[in-house]
């Protein structure tokens, strides 16, 4: 008779915790903060894309009252694709000026948060999935807060993952949009960043 013995470690046991909160003023938002990320586009595919990079700059403070606000420029190799705005009370939310591009397509995220939060109404809803420790993207390691967003409307469905670092931003995010046929894709990570 013969006794095999095995111990299967997930890899997660010697990971540090993330802290439990992501304050205000973790989220770095100023004139002259950038973002540049690798875009792989897969438009209505789900394996050929489009490969990319994306450059986001915050170029402005316009005075927008209580809601704060900057304008950015969004830049690829062929030069100014789009300019947004990004609103910062009491969320994070990208609105695209033009409507000509779908990078940081509207979206939601709340710049204080706890796990295990949510927000939104029953036809938008965001909340805090869970936290992940040393997470790998670019070949560099943040400690991440994984996001979920679900939208739906007629004829339409949203859904949004978006992993986002203290003092960083957004380091990754996922996109499949559902709009009277195929789902669009988008997946962005980032490769450099500068905040003040």
């Amino acid at each position: 008779m013969v006794f095999i013995c095995c111990n299967k470690d997930d890899g997660n046991a010697n990971l540090p915790e993330c802290e439990a909160n992501f304050e205000f003023s973790d989220y770095s938002l100023a004139v002259g903060n950038w973002w540049e990320y690798r875009v792989k586009d897969y438009g209505f595919s789900i394996i050929e894309y489009e490969e990319y990079e994306l450059t986001l700059e915050i170029i402005y403070a316009p005075n927008l009252g209580e809601w704060g606000g900057f304008k950015c420029l969004l830049t690829t190799e062929t030069g100014i694709t789009d300019t947004i705005m990004l609103y910062e009370w009491p969320y994070v939310y990208y609105s695209n000026e033009t409507g000509n591009t779908n990078f940081f397509n509207n979206i939601n995220l709340r710049r204080s948060f706890e796990l295990g939060d949510s927000w939104g109404n029953t036809m938008d809803t965001s909340f805090v999935e869970f936290c992940w420790p040393n997470k790998m993207v670019e070949g560099e390691l943040y400690d991440t807060y994984k996001t979920k967003r679900n939208a739906i409307g007629p004829n339409y469905s949203l859904n949004q993952s978006i992993a986002v670092a203290k003092n960083v931003g957004i380091v990754e995010f996922e996109e499949t949009v559902f709009k009277l046929g195929p789902a669009s894709n988008l997946k962005m990570t980032l490769l450099d960043y500068h905040t003040e």
